[in-house]
């Protein structure tokens, strides 16, 4: 399950343009060479164009890598425009608050984390 809600979360962010397309599989020889990748945008001081919320509340084991997965995601979001707010506060999940969010990501998180409600 949580490796498809990861997968569901790629393809919500790379639909809204904040992912660089996949390259091909590494086993599939190219036909043509491939082009030159564009270069790396800059960062970018624009309005976002869109929010994302990163939970990442843990019912048992509280990995480290958290952080870091927690300041890639913010990284992104400077470099494709788009704001992220990262919390472990189940209490977010409600229509009040979640009607803000173009996605939702669940990073590292364990075990039951919503209740029913939520």
């Amino acid at each position: 399950m949580r490796t498809l809600i990861r997968f569901v979360c790629a393809v919500a962010l790379a639909g809204a343009g904040a992912l660089a397309p996949v390259a091909a599989s590494a086993t599939a020889a190219p036909a043509v060479p491939a082009p030159a990748a564009p270069a790396a945008p800059t960062l970018t001081d624009a309005k976002p164009t869109f929010r994302v919320l990163v939970f990442t509340k843990t019912a048992g084991e509280r990995r480290s890598s958290i952080k870091a997965g927690v300041d890639a995601i913010r990284e992104l979001g400077k470099r494709r425009g788009f704001a992220v707010e990262a919390t472990d506060d189940a209490t977010r999940f409600t229509d009040d608050v979640l009607h803000r969010f173009r996605t939702v990501i669940f990073l590292n998180t364990t075990g039951d984390v919503l209740d029913a409600g939520q």
